[in-house]
C-alpha cells in the first residue's frame, strides 16, 4: 500500500466533516423536538390539573420548565 492509498485528501476530510455535523445538526434537532413535546404534554397536564410532581415524573421537565408554562 502506497503513503496515498492512507492519506486523506482535503475534498474527504471535508466531506466527511460536512456528514458529521450534518449528523449533529439531526441529532440536536430531534432532541428538541421531545423536548418540545415533553413541554407540550405538560402544559396539556398543567391544564387537566395534574400536580406539579406527577408531571415532572412523567415528563422530567424540572421546576422551572414547567412554571414557565
Amino acid at each position: 500500500m502506497c503513503k496515498r492509498d492512507r492519506e486523506y485528501t482535503d475534498a474527504e476530510l471535508s466531506a466527511e466533516n460536512a456528514q458529521y455535523r450534518f449528523a449533529n445538526l439531526c441529532r440536536a434537532a430531534q432532541e428538541e423536538g421531545r423536548r418540545l413535546a415533553r413541554v407540550e404534554m405538560a402544559s396539556n397536564m398543567l391544564k387537566a390539573g395534574m400536580s406539579v410532581d406527577l408531571i415532572k415524573s412523567i415528563t422530567h421537565l424540572t421546576d422551572a420548565e414547567i412554571a414557565a408554562l
